[in-house]
């Protein structure tokens, strides 16, 4: 499982949860907006935390952060978040007219672009996988 989780794309994994969950037939409003806030957030986090690792490097370059405490740090981190999080928070403006524009919210449960099959086979190799690691963990552990 863990190995499938470390090569496997978070969008991907969050696209694989919505698939069974349409499959199950249930239309809940809520779930389906989980699903979404789930998808943004792995959308726009990786993008945030990359601009905060340039704003330190930057400061660290320019021989700004040299030293400093960490009530320091913190006073840089209040000083630069709010800037950072407005940017965020444009960017998903912007996403969300565009879901707008295209209809979220006139269907539930959304469609899946790529829906992923989930069958009850799929069930059975999971077991046997999960049987097979167990078997060898508990092998190895004699």
């Amino acid at each position: 499982m863990t190995f499938f989780i470390e090569t496997t794309p978070s969008q991907n994994i969050v696209v694989l949860a919505r698939s069974v969950w349409v499959k199950m037939g249930k239309s809940w409003k809520w779930v389906d907006d989980f699903f979404l806030f789930l998808g943004m957030t792995l959308r726009f986090y990786p993008t945030f935390q990359s601009n905060w690792q340039s704003i330190r490097n930057s400061r660290k370059a320019l021989g700004l952060e040299n030293d400093l405490s960490q009530w320091a740090q913190v006073k840089i981190a209040a000083k630069e978040m709010p800037g950072m999080l407005i940017h965020q928070l444009r960017r998903a403006d912007d996403v969300a007219m565009a879901m707008i524009l295209r209809g979220y919210g006139k269907q539930i449960p959304r469609g899946v672009t790529y829906p992923i099959s989930f069958k009850i086979n799929h069930i059975l190799q999971m077991t046997i996988v999960a049987s097979f690691f167990l078997g060898i963990h508990s092998f190895a552990t004699i």
